[in-house]
């Protein structure tokens, strides 16, 4: 599969998938993923 990301991307396709299913909070799926949880709303 041919898969073209920006250039500051940094998550894998793996990455992605797991956060489109996630069905528990943003705070249980950011400690899944070893990631920060963001506070706030980018559409503000």
């Amino acid at each position: 599969m041919l898969i073209t990301l920006h250039k500051n991307a940094t998550t894998t396709p793996a990455t992605r998938s797991a956060i489109q299913q996630a069905t528990g909070s943003d705070y249980a799926l950011a400690n899944k993923l070893s990631v920060a949880a963001v506070n706030e709303n980018p559409s503000n």
